[in-house]
């Protein structure tokens, strides 16, 4: 079988064309059942072309599909995008624990998402709770956190035995042991997110022989370049550092000429102590026009004298 870690589908370019090829990828390259670990979609409302995609994927996999519900995929209000899946013969979505036997030969236990930390810590008390149920399992999936990889105080501890417990939800991969099981946080198969870019990208096989990580081909990632510097590949989404201004960013790498810019990425040059200092005097008020004007001045790289005299002509006319 194979385990696919969260792929956060989203028609949101480059992203989008980077996970048509990854899926495109996996048809060519398995065959085996396939386990996805949660959040197959980025947004309780995905885009149609992206759940056609989607379909068509699950549709043209020669074998059974596992998904298992994250926390992306729902809403209290519209419920879970994942349930039109269910009407396909092959798929087999997990909206609760769940016990089964995956290509004849594991038995293997499902862990969904759950939506409020009471329902998450149930899974501790899984043992208890359900005896002899809890003998006799290979592999455990499941889309929660860990304590060894959780922030403050969301790390579910797992009373299971099994061969190994492998986790999505968490993007960046982590292998560790807890109580003599190995646990494996497969981390995201293709960048999803800024900072995920230099990590490991891989997904699972598992046979009878073997248990091994396969590198993911990188269709798409976050590129941090200079100003000026032409990235790796077009494909990319960019970080632009020490750029003049916003403006001269999408000069430079114009989106008609198939440059996407990571806006939230953009830094620009430092400017001099004396127009920080002139924004610093009106930080305390974000809402006056001084401030507003100031940040855009800083943004843009407006000269000093310009902003200068804009401040005195705004000073006038209050």
């Amino acid at each position: 079988m194979i385990v696919v870690g969260d792929l956060h589908l989203k028609k949101k370019e480059p992203y989008w064309s980077g996970q048509k090829d990854l899926l495109l990828w996996l048809c060519q390259y398995c065959k085996q059942d396939l386990i996805f670990l949660g959040d197959v979609y980025d947004s309780s409302s995905p885009h149609n072309l992206v759940t056609a995609e989607f379909i068509q994927f699950c549709q043209e996999w020669p074998n059974q599909i596992y998904i298992i519900q994250g926390n992306h995929e729902y809403s209290r209000q519209k419920g879970s995008a994942l349930a039109p899946l269910q009407k396909l013969q092959n798929v087999n979505i997990i909206f609760e624990i769940k016990r089964t036997v995956v290509e004849q030969k594991w038995t293997c236990v499902f862990l969904p998402y759950r939506y409020n930390f009471e329902e998450m810590k149930l899974y501790e008390n899984i043992k208890e709770s359900w005896g002899d149920g809890t003998k006799g399992i290979d592999y455990v999936f499941t889309h929660i956190t860990p304590p060894e990889a959780a922030f403050a105080d969301e790390g579910i501890q797992l009373d299971l035995e099994a061969k190994k417990i492998i986790h999505g939800h968490t993007h960046i991969q982590k292998i560790f042991r807890s109580n003599g099981i190995e646990h494996i946080i497969l981390g995201v198969p293709q960048t999803t997110r800024n900072l995920e870019q230099n990590f490991t990208k891989q997904i699972l096989e598992i046979t009878e022989e073997d248990f091994k990580f396969i590198d993911c081909p990188v269709f798409m990632t976050i590129e941090d370049i200079e100003f000026d510097q032409e990235p790796q590949s077009k494909n990319n989404l960019l970080n632009v550092k020490n750029a003049p201004s916003i403006v001269s960013v999408y000069e430079r790498y114009p989106p008609n000429l198939g440059y996407y810019i990571r806006e939230e990425g953009i830094q620009l040059i430092e400017r001099d102590s004396s127009l920080k200092a002139t924004h610093k005097k009106f930080e305390f008020d974000q809402s006056s026009i001084e401030s507003k004007f100031v940040d855009f001045a800083l943004k843009n790289a407006v000269s000093d004298e310009t902003t200068k005299q804009g401040l005195s002509y705004l000073e006038k006319v209050k």
